[in-house]
């Protein structure tokens, strides 16, 4: 199936794969767009030919009509449909309940087109050229034999096999048959093998050889024994020593990557094995060559897993990923190993708006568990500008290893100041709605306050000239009893007309 708008929807997908991988029993409604009217019908095709094999994988009956059932629009486009009826037939053989004719006729009719899918699906032909549904022990992909089943996706399915020239056992990772239809697919597994086989270092898994298996694309890899980092988690966690120790080295990866100029864009847990304790990147198939004449991301492409794609891959500028890109993810890995939880949760829209607009934060608790420095370190990696991130992984390494060598760290704790500036920049409406109201506060209590040491200057200027004429008064009225005592009638008047009225009538009245 041709997915329009594959970008977008990769990360609900990956998502969607996570989810089941992690044990629980997602539902596809939960993963469609909530903001949409109509589910888009490729994405919904998809989730639901997920959800359908991890069913079949863990016996949990099912089939297409029940699909059908809830979702009735997928019977409107006649070829998702037809794609859908074909990924039920390459499951049911590869779980061993391939339908019956007779079923067939019950349930589509017999002059329907799902009957001529069966029977062409049921011939030899058929069954080979859908051979890469569940390769059988035995087959032989070039010089490599296969064994097993050791991992299987929503685009692609690894198994174990045998190198016979070389007499050592590898991985080989085969595109299943719906993916193959995307040439974009196609492309990153070839790019993925270009991209690693430059690269040398004991934690990133190295890439033998890559080429075509009739229709199908496969990549050839070391066989790591071990599990994903994300598997490991589910049991076991590890101390805050632990955790840098193992990111440590991951950085050292990643400064060896980048020196290279590979950006591998999808670090997460699942695509970090661990042997015998050691980590291991692998899974470059949305690696980016840096001097790659052909991009495969433009502009309004999301690439990655959304709890731990950077803002600039959230938000559809996934062509202008650089190593700071891989910064941040690693940075989530580490949040994720020292808290416990990803540092933005919720179903993938939630966390992509989470990603674009908020700051990760670490609790009160958790800091004083780790250490302010450790808490630096982690927030400094999940900086939404690229610049304000650690700007090498050799640095981000560095930083770590003094970390744990208990010597002051270079990055610096956030400051109000800049967090407040942030704020700003990433809601600036809100911004400058707080700025004006914040200035008319200011304004009105300026104008309050000049007001009111206005009135009590006046106030003041009142009182004072109400006070000196008492005391004039008082004088006088002091003068003209003085002068009457001694009999000095003019004296006596010459007071009284330096005085007001009131202070006459007193002299009067006091006489």
């Amino acid at each position: 199936m041709k997915l329009t708008n594959w970008q977008l929807h990769e990360p609900i997908l990956l998502a969607f794969e996570d989810a089941w991988a992690t044990g629980q029993v997602p539902q596809v409604d939960a993963f469609l767009h909530p903001t949409a009217e109509e589910p888009h019908l490729e994405l919904l095709a998809e989730l639901v030919m997920i959800d359908f094999e991890h069913r079949c994988q863990r016996s949990m009956a099912t089939n297409l009509d029940e699909y059908l059932s809830r979702f009735p629009n997928l019977k409107s486009d006649p070829e998702i449909l037809n794609e859908l009826i074909q990924h039920e037939f390459r499951l049911r053989r590869k779980f061993g309940s391939y339908p019956t004719q007779a079923e067939i006729d019950s349930r589509f009719g017999a002059d329907s087109t799902a009957r001529q899918i069966w029977h062409r699906m049921s011939d030899s032909n058929g069954q080979q050229a859908n051979a890469a549904a569940q390769l059988p022990s035995g087959t032989r992909i070039n010089s490599y034999v296969i064994e097993n089943v050791v991992g299987t996706g929503a685009f692609a399915t690894v198994y174990s096999a045998t190198d016979s020239r070389l007499n050592r056992k590898v991985a080989i990772k085969l595109l299943t048959q719906s993916s193959d239809l995307r040439p974009e697919l196609r492309q990153r597994l070839q790019r993925e093998a270009q991209a690693v086989a430059s690269i040398s270092h004991p934690n990133i898994v190295p890439v033998f050889e890559s080429g075509m298996f009739g229709d199908h694309a496969y990549i050839v890899t070391r066989l790591v024994h071990g599990e994903t980092l994300a598997q490991h988690l589910r049991n076991h966690t590890l101390t805050a020593r632990q955790s840098v120790e193992l990111v440590c080295q991951l950085a050292a990866a990643l400064s060896e990557m980048h020196r290279l100029g590979v950006i591998h864009r999808d670090i997460k847990p699942a695509n970090i094995m661990l042997e015998n304790g050691i980590p291991q990147l692998l899974d470059f198939g949305l690696a980016a060559m840096t001097d790659a004449s052909q991009q495969l991301t433009h502009d309004g492409d999301i690439v990655g897993t959304p709890a731990f794609m950077p803002p600039e891959q959230a938000d559809g500028r996934a062509g202008h990923s650089d190593a700071r890109s891989d910064i941040y993810s690693l940075g989530a890995v580490l949040y994720r190993l020292v808290c416990g939880c990803l540092p933005f949760e919720g179903n993938t829209s939630e966390v992509i708006s989470r990603v674009l607009h908020q700051e990760a934060r670490i609790s009160t608790a958790t800091t004083q568990q780790i250490g302010k420095d450790l808490h630096t370190i982690i927030l400094k990696c999940l900086q939404k500008n690229p610049a304000d991130r650690y700007q090498t992984a050799n640095d981000l390494d560095q930083d770590l290893r003094r970390y744990l060598n208990g010597t002051p760290i270079h990055a610096r704790p956030i400051g109000l100041m800049t967090q407040l500036g942030k704020w700003c920049r990433r809601r600036p409406a809100l911004a400058t709605m707080s700025a004006i109201a914040f200035i008319a506060v200011c304004v009105l209590v300026a104008v309050s306050g000049r007001v009111g040491h206005i009135l009590q200057q006046r106030d003041s200027a009142q009182q004072t000239t109400l006070q000196t004429q008492q005391q004039l008064a008082a004088s006088a009225a002091e003068a003209g009893l003085l002068a009457l005592q001694r009999g000095q009638v003019e004296m006596r008047l010459s007071a009284f007309n330096r005085v007001s009225g009131r202070g006459t009538e007193n002299v009067f009245l006091s006489c």
